[in-house]
């Protein structure tokens, strides 16, 4: 009876160490270049207090879309990755503070997730 406790102790550990191994991001080989299609539009969104904000690359393109307190700001422009770094810069914006020209700089941290200069992770929808 004992030899039988023992055996299914160690199914169940096998077990569970077999299911944790498998629902675990195996990190694959170590890039987190961008990983988007380009012409699909991948779509990040940042929550936070009283704020929702989404940014979908799609081609060269990029457009973030951020309601504040119920005001609503879209900034259109274009992007470009290098590394882990992309790079957007704004063509027209409704934001007094974000004029053509001014750049946002996100950091790919992994494929479903990107952190902004202010360190907000992101997360792909």
């Amino acid at each position: 009876m004992k030899n039988k406790s023992t055996v299914l102790g160690v199914i169940a550990l096998v077990a569970v160490i077999g299911f944790s191994m498998a629902a675990c991001d195996s990190g694959g080989d170590g890039d987190s270049s961008y990983s988007g299609d380009g012409g699909g539009g991948d779509t990040y969104r940042y929550t936070g207090p009283f704020t929702l904000a989404e940014i979908t690359f799609n081609g060269s393109n990029c457009t973030m879309n951020t309601t504040i307190f119920k005001i609503t700001i879209t900034i259109k422009g274009t992007y470009v990755v290098e590394n882990t770094t992309i790079t957007c810069t704004a063509i027209e914006s409704n934001d007094p503070d974000t004029p053509p020209g001014d750049i946002k700089i996100f950091t790919i941290i992994s494929p479903k997730q990107i952190r902004d200069e202010d360190g907000r992770i992101w997360t792909k929808k």
